[in-house]
């Protein structure tokens, strides 16, 4: 969904945001303090959002609303009042597409109801008159309610009556469902894996996921792989050299098997060679093939194959890619990371915020948690040289910097 948002688009209250959200679970005070520094509304309130659901305990669909949950969602109110009107300034917006997304207002609107899970299911009605968007979020929340019987079931937890029902439905969606406009395939294909992970930590238990029927060969392939056994000829490496010899855009066979990777490592043998071939074909040269090889780069198991620096060196290759490739060369070798962030920043403040926000999503666990009031100092030191002897703005891109370094 979030794919939409090409081109340098980063920023620093955005990437204060993710980290913040980073923290929610397990250090909310924090958390918080980082939230607040956020002077942009929409990013402001996103944060509220998850510290919202995070003080709900979202692993259990009856989790109580108390004190600390009624603050965020009051903080939360509060922000939302402050956040500008929007309207389209052309003939007939794409409201019901995909691209909807970019307009602020709706983006806010569809982060809010893809966050809200058990805790507020107004917010997901509330883009019902934005079609595409609310199948998005409708889909992410089924496929989450599947992660979370799964994970009931890895932990020999008591799982809520409910998640058992949605989770069988989502393995078989019905008719009507298909006619909704929901993303189903995607949808079951997230379901036969949380099976699978569940049957798996349930001795005994039959897995259901070969129940599953999926049209899109692509999607299909999710199904093969937790139901087939690993080695030479499976059902699984038969499909992806099907889709490949059919034409399918490498970065999608990349993306299979990027997953296949994480989810069945015990297919490694076949994973690698089948990656393999994938990097010999992708052409560095193209769009195409500069995706396919950012997304094995990424993956613990297949990315050894990839040169993150190399790839990140081609000029053509779009801000989001090389966005991806930082984040493997900062897990892999910080100074070579670095040498990177500098040549970027040198270039586009945008570009570079984009680093550090795929930062954030992608190793949240590689910074410390006082690693954005250092980044706040750094734009305090370093705007202090550059600017007038009036001194700095109270707000920069959308965060109170004096607020953010009092933050660490």
């Amino acid at each position: 969904m979030r794919a939409v948002e090409l081109g340098g688009h980063g920023s620093l209250d955005t990437v204060v945001r993710r980290f913040a959200e980073r923290l929610a679970e397990n250090d909310r005070p924090h958390s918080l303090a980082l939230v607040r520094s956020i002077a942009t509304p929409e990013e402001r309130a996103i944060g509220l959002a998850t510290l919202h659901v995070a003080a709900h305990s979202t692993a259990a669909a009856d989790s109580r609303h108390g004190a600390e949950a009624e603050g965020y969602s009051s903080e939360l109110d509060d922000t939302l009042t402050k956040v500008p009107r929007r309207r389209w300034t052309i003939d007939d917006g794409p409201d019901g597409e995909a691209l909807a997304y970019l307009r602020p207002d709706h983006r806010l609107r569809f982060e809010l109801a893809a966050r809200a899970k058990y805790t507020c299911r107004d917010d997901l009605d509330a883009i019902r008159d934005l079609p595409y968007l609310y199948h998005a979020a409708l889909s992410s929340f089924l496929a989450s309610v599947s992660a979370d019987y799964a994970e009931a079931q890895v932990r020999s937890a008591p799982v809520h009556p409910s998640f058992e029902e949605v989770h069988r439905r989502n393995l078989h969606m019905s008719q009507e469902f298909r006619a909704s406009g929901l993303l189903i395939d995607v949808t079951q294909a997230i379901a036969a894996f949380h099976e699978y992970r569940a049957s798996q930590k349930a001795p005994g238990r039959p897995s259901r996921a070969s129940e599953v029927r999926i049209a899109n060969p692509l999607y299909a392939a999710v199904v093969d792989l937790v139901t087939s056994e690993p080695g030479p000829g499976s059902a699984f490496e038969q499909r992806v050299r099907r889709l490949w010899e059919q034409g399918t855009p490498s970065p999608a066979v990349a993306g299979l098997l990027v997953f296949a990777a994480e989810a069945r490592p015990e297919h490694r043998n076949e994973l690698l060679s089948l990656a393999r071939q994938l990097v010999l074909a992708a052409d560095s040269g193209t769009l195409a093939g500069q995706e396919t090889l950012a997304m094995l780069a990424a993956s613990p198991l297949l990315g050894p194959l990839v040169e993150p620096a190399a790839l990140f060196r081609t000029a053509a290759s779009p801000m989001d890619t090389k966005a991806d490739l930082f984040a493997v060369a900062l897990a892999r070798d910080p100074a070579v990371a670095m040498s990177m962030f500098y040549k970027v920043l040198s270039h586009s403040w945008r570009d570079a915020m984009t680093l550090l926000e795929r930062v954030a999503d992608k190793l949240p666990d590689l910074l410390d948690p006082s690693a954005m009031a250092a980044l706040g100092s750094a734009i305090g030191r370093g705007l202090a040289v550059t600017s007038p002897a009036a001194g700095l703005p109270d707000v920069i891109d959308g965060v109170y910097l004096a607020e953010l370094i009092e933050s660490g």
